[in-house]
């Protein structure tokens, strides 16, 4: 994998600023979102589930409570770092990397959610994910995948805005390039600048649809927000796919 690839979201994802300009993230939207998919699913009890790309836990955490024995996984140590204090019985944490499926286990449930795919310049790495999915998933299972909608964002894109905490500011200008959203992100504390990027490629319901297909998922629903609406390309703030064996 070249090196510029594999470093914006190793760093990035691992840094504590990381965490501190996406720390007003919704919870009670999360949890609405999930509340909505499990009585959309229907799943048997008792349930597996994998949440991948689960950051620090908090969605894990959540699929727990309602029931469900979780396993969480991602590739930044310090997220999972995080996510063990939560551990119990029915709930664990790994460090992993999500093109690469875990040997011998498979879900009634994996969630894919808010943003996490799409990182990698070569579309044949975001179908390794893909099949790795398919791989670890019950013939049975439902695998739900939550990604912003591209065709939206291409036409609503805000190109620069600023944040700021007590810690650090942050400067964020964002830009189309090469079928991309890059978010360019400079960062400002009393004694340093730093930068960093984010980079997803911005796909269409046809893109996903061909991903799908290749990784042998088949489709099942697409919806546009988390209230499980039906998907229409103008107006819809997310791609949820519901996909099956």
């Amino acid at each position: 994998m070249p090196k510029e690839e594999k470093e914006w979201f190793k760093e990035w994802f691992d840094s504590p600023y990381y965490d501190l300009l996406y720390s007003k993230r919704n919870e009670s939207e999360a949890a609405f979102f999930i509340d909505n998919l499990l009585n959309h699913i229907h799943l048997p009890k008792p349930s597996t589930a994998l949440d991948l790309a689960c950051g620090k836990g908090r969605h894990s955490v959540y699929l727990h409570q309602k029931g469900l024995n979780v396993t969480g996984l991602d590739l930044s140590k310090r997220s999972i770092d995080f996510a063990k204090q939560f551990e119990k019985e029915g709930l664990r944490f790994g460090i992993q990397d999500m093109r690469i499926a875990l040997e011998n286990t498979q879900f009634d449930l994996i969630v894919n959610l808010f943003t996490s795919f799409g990182y990698f310049d070569d579309l044949n790495e975001n179908v390794k994910v893909l099949k790795a999915v398919k791989q670890m998933l019950k013939p049975t299972g439902t695998f739900v995948f939550d990604y912003l909608n591209g065709d939206k964002l291409r036409h609503n894109i805000v190109s620069a805005e600023t944040k700021s905490f007590p810690e650090a500011d942050f400067k964020i200008t964002r830009n189309l390039i090469n079928g991309f959203v890059v978010k360019d992100i400079e960062l400002k504390t009393t004694d340093f600048t730093r930068n960093y990027q984010e980079k997803v490629r911005l796909f269409n319901v046809m893109e996903f649809g061909r991903l799908f297909k290749f990784a042998d998922l088949h489709i099942t629903k697409i919806a546009g927000n988390y209230q499980l609406d039906d998907y229409e390309p103008a107006t819809s703030d997310r791609i949820i796919i519901f996909a099956t064996h």
